[in-house]
């Protein structure tokens, strides 16, 4: 209970005037949060702007977070999509969308980092990816809520201005979640 109490930064990511990552403005951020009091940081998140990078720049991201946390700052990945590699980097875990419909997915992921385990881990976080970018990848919130109403759970709708899925999209989600064995 201790790690998950107090403040958490959604760690934005800085980019130059080109567009390109500027890690220094990173570091720059984070030894100023290091001299805070802030608990830890949630990395690559929406703040992030974790789909406008890519996995290469997700790397650099993540190892400018945690080389650069400060003493006792806990990072948290923000999306399934790297949950595994940031663990093995350092995080201590992360927040998930696909741990609304499917917490053993994002769970068995969790336990895989928690292990290091280099053999298990690879082959589920590709798994999770693959789910992952169907699901919220493609339709966003929408298509979490939707996600969790197949799985049984109580989605409902999202508010607008947000639409839920259509009904060919819900069915192409249905079928994709059947292939993987989630439903």
């Amino acid at each position: 209970m201790a790690k998950l109490s107090g403040v958490f930064a959604p760690i934005c990511t800085p980019f130059a005037d080109d567009e390109s990552l500027d890690l220094v403005s990173l570091r720059f951020n984070l030894e100023r949060y290091a001299a805070s009091r802030i608990k830890g940081y949630l990395a690559l998140g929406s703040s992030g702007e974790n789909k406008s990078l890519t996995e290469e720049e997700k790397l650099s991201v993540l190892e400018t977070i945690i080389k650069n946390k400060g003493q006792g700052k806990v990072v948290m990945a923000g999306s399934v999509n790297f949950l595994f590699p940031a663990m093995m980097a350092g995080a201590v875990g992360g927040t998930v969308s696909i741990a609304n419909a499917f917490p053993s997915v994002a769970l068995e992921l969790y336990e895989c980092g928690v292990a290091r385990d280099q053999v298990r881990g690879p082959a589920i976080q590709e798994r999770s990816q693959r789910i992952n970018k169907v699901i919220s990848g493609k339709h966003g919130v929408a298509g979490v809520k939707a996600e969790m109403n197949l799985a049984g759970l109580r989605g409902g709708i999202p508010r607008r201005p947000l639409l839920p899925l259509a009904a060919e999209e819900v069915k192409a989600l249905r079928a994709a979640l059947v292939d993987e064995g989630l439903l």
